[in-house]
């Protein structure tokens, strides 16, 4: 059995709050073309993975701006080992405080 990592990330609530109160890039038409691109979320990473090859190392995580200026930065709630680390994310404000935490119950499904 081989070990890695496992990433499971947000939960759908956090994605959800981000899907609808992200600020997001203007929508762009290309001139030679006329493809359109989305309003993508305005995010950028704070702690990057140095090492890609490494399957143990925690996963880059990202600040988001909010629409009313408002940033929230994902972070690990924990990692708990199961044949590897197994990464829960949750979202962080300005204060500090977590939002949208993983339960137990939801994360028993993961272990």
């Amino acid at each position: 059995m081989s070990r890695q990592a496992s990433y499971i990330g947000l939960t759908e609530k956090a994605r959800y709050f981000l899907e609808k109160n992200c600020a997001r890039w203007p929508e762009k038409t290309c001139k030679e073309c006329g493809h359109k691109t989305s309003g993508e979320i305005i995010c950028k990473v704070y702690q990057k993975n140095e090492n890609e090859c490494d399957p143990f190392v925690e996963p880059a995580l990202f600040e988001y701006t909010m629409r009313n200026g408002k940033v929230y930065r994902s972070i690990i709630q924990c990692c708990p080992w199961a044949s590897g680390p197994i990464y829960f994310e949750c979202l962080q404000d300005e204060n500090g405080i977590r939002r949208f935490m993983w339960s137990e119950k939801e994360m028993e499904k993961y272990l």
